[in-house]
């Protein structure tokens, strides 16, 4: 199945006879050692805009020169994908995107591991289920002692005028 099809057209850069008989004249010691070598690159964008398929991803892709009269020894293809947002930044700084993850996992287990804390070591005050439905809401450890209004502003007072004297 074909996914896109694309064909540009490109020229190689023009080096008369006279440029490339003294480019290898002076070059001559490097080509002989083999440091280096006469090449041109040649940079083509067959895609400006592709978007793959997530239900049928391109996994081939053909390239065909047309050309009767060029000589190629080796070729390389290159894919450059145009990242944006969160994409670009993990891909273009990986020390930034990696420490910033590294850091939101030590917070999101930091505030996990308070909130535990908090619920285990706070005194939840449980109700009995028989009072809490008769509207009594008393602690289970107070049950034992009914306290009405006028004794519980006794225990007031007197833990008041203890306070202060």
């Amino acid at each position: 199945m074909v996914t896109a099809t694309s064909c540009k057209s490109s020229i190689l850069e023009f080096r008369s006879s006279l440029l490339r008989m003294m480019e290898t004249i002076v070059f001559s010691p490097f080509l002989l050692t083999s440091t280096t070598t006469q090449r041109q690159w040649i940079t083509i964008n067959y895609f400006s805009d592709f978007y793959d398929d997530p239900t049928a991803p391109a996994s081939r892709i053909v390239v065909e020169l047309q050309s009767k009269f060029i000589q190629v020894y080796t070729t390389r293809l290159q894919v450059h994908a145009q990242l944006s947002g969160l994409r670009h930044i993990m891909h273009h700084h990986p020390w930034i995107s990696s420490i910033s993850g590294v850091v939101a996992n030590i917070i999101i287990l930091t505030i996990i591991i308070l909130i535990s804390w908090t619920r285990i070591f706070t005194l939840d005050t449980q109700y009995p289920e028989e009072d809490y439905a008769k509207g009594k809401k008393q602690p289970v450890a107070d049950k034992r002692k009914e306290l009405t209004e006028t004794d519980t502003l006794k225990d007031f007072h007197k833990t008041s005028v203890e306070t202060i004297g």
